[in-house]
């Protein structure tokens, strides 16, 4: 994702104009864009490292493993069934 300003520029879609002049900016300051490409590798190897998301899936499976729904009788049924809640 683009953080504007930080790791990119936003411009509306469709806009060619906007696009143009976003474009024309980078192209004229070195500094803007190598800031905003060190922010960019920053934010991905801290955000988005392989042991940063394998942590976030281990909670996740976690989560979902410890994950209890209701058991009722459901009318009609010949045994238990989960019934959302609803």
């Amino acid at each position: 994702m683009v953080r504007p300003g930080v790791t990119g520029l936003v411009v509306p879609a469709r806009d060619v104009s906007a696009l143009r002049a976003a474009i024309r900016t980078l192209l004229q300051d070195p500094v803007q864009r190598a800031a905003m490409s060190a922010n960019c590798r920053r934010i991905a190897m801290q955000e988005y490292a392989l042991e940063v998301q394998a942590r976030r899936y281990v909670g996740l499976y976690e989560e979902i493993l410890s994950w209890n729904p209701p058991v009722r009788k459901v009318p009609g049924a010949s045994s238990l069934a989960v019934q959302p809640n609803s």
